[in-house]
Order: C-alpha cells, then sequence, then structure tokens
C-alpha cells in the first residue's frame, strides 16, 4: 500500500484512498472523483456480486449502468502502481469484475488485474472492455468512443449481455 494511502468513511461507506501520484483532484475537479473512491450504486454493497472497475475517464457513462445493475463502482484512476490490495480486496467480495478502459484491451489495465488475479490463484469471471486492437477511423471523440462500443449505449448492451441483471444467477459467459 502506497505511504499516503488514507482510510476514513464516506456516507457510511469504507473509503480507501491510496494516492500513488499525490492529492491531485481529477479531471473533472469533483470532490468523488478520488482514487479507489468506492461508489456503492443502490445498497451498501452492490447486491448483484458485480464489481465495475473504471480507469480513466469513462466514470460518469458507468455509473447508470452500475446503478441499474446494483454492482458496486470503482474508480480505479491509475494503472500504475495498480492497487493491488484493492483489487485483492474486492475479488472477496464479489463473484465478477468487468474492467473498463479508454485503452487498448491488449496490454491495458484489464490485463493487469486479470495477471494479478491470476499470480494470487484468485478465479473469478472476468470482461475487459477497451479499446479493440483494430483500426478505429479518425472523427470526433463520441465518434470514435462509439466506433470502439467504449460510448454509454454500447458498454450498457456489452455489460448486460454477460452479466445477466439477475442476482444470485452465475456469472459463466465469457466474450470471446
Amino acid at each position: 500500500m502506497p505511504a499516503d494511502a488514507l482510510h476514513s468513511h464516506d456516507a457510511g461507506f469504507p473509503l480507501r484512498r491510496a494516492l500513488p501520484r499525490g492529492a491531485a483532484r481529477g479531471a473533472a475537479g469533483r470532490a468523488d472523483d478520488r482514487p479507489g473512491r468506492r461508489s456503492r450504486p443502490g445498497s451498501a454493497r452492490g447486491r448483484s456480486g458485480l464489481a465495475l472497475l473504471v480507469f480513466g475517464t469513462l466514470l460518469d457513462a458507468v455509473h447508470k449502468i452500475a446503478e441499474r445493475l446494483d454492482a458496486t463502482l470503482v474508480n480505479m484512476r491509475f494503472v500504475k502502481p495498480l492497487d493491488e490490495d484493492l483489487v485483492i480486496e474486492l475479488s472477496g467480495q464479489h463473484r465478477a469484475f468487468v474492467t473498463i478502459e479508454e485503452n487498448a484491451v491488449a496490454g491495458g489495465a484489464g490485463s493487469a488485474v486479470a495477471e494479478l488475479l491470476t499470480s494470487e490463484g484468485l478465479q473469478l469471471p472476468l470482461l475487459q472492455i477497451g479499446i479493440p486492437d483494430r483500426f478505429i477511423e479518425h472523427g470526433s471523440r463520441d465518434s470514435c468512443l462509439a466506433a470502439a462500443g467504449l460510448d454509454a449505449a454500447s458498454l450498457n448492451a456489452t455489460i448486460e449481455h454477460w452479466w445477466p441483471d439477475r442476482p444470485g444467477t452465475p456469472a459463466v459467459r465469457w466474450r470471446a
């Protein structure tokens, strides 16, 4: 754990702040854009057993999905150093992970999570969402996100197809 990690409570939820790059605020300057901030939509735990680990700028787009699925939403904020303690802790509290990043899937943050889980001998379904390993046409940010399947509608469709919206249903679908 980084030397400047802090522990506190926020609205009754445990809040873990690991500040590997210092105490800088997020791009939007929001108070809830802190590293390791866990927003648990719908309940104190996210009853569905699904954790959405968001690396980067797609946090707002994923928030509504997390609320609807009653999933735990985690702002991972930094890829390096990966908050290994948090990922391991979450793996003991959830049945599946979805990593979401505005970066290449191959060798990206989701791959780092997968490597950590494997090295720790932890087995749980993991869906990695990010930029596919193919050419994306130039265009506006919104059109490029849509082409990569990273717009809100595509993220919603991908996650809901992979994770049925039924608490207690085992996550058995894997993305090819």
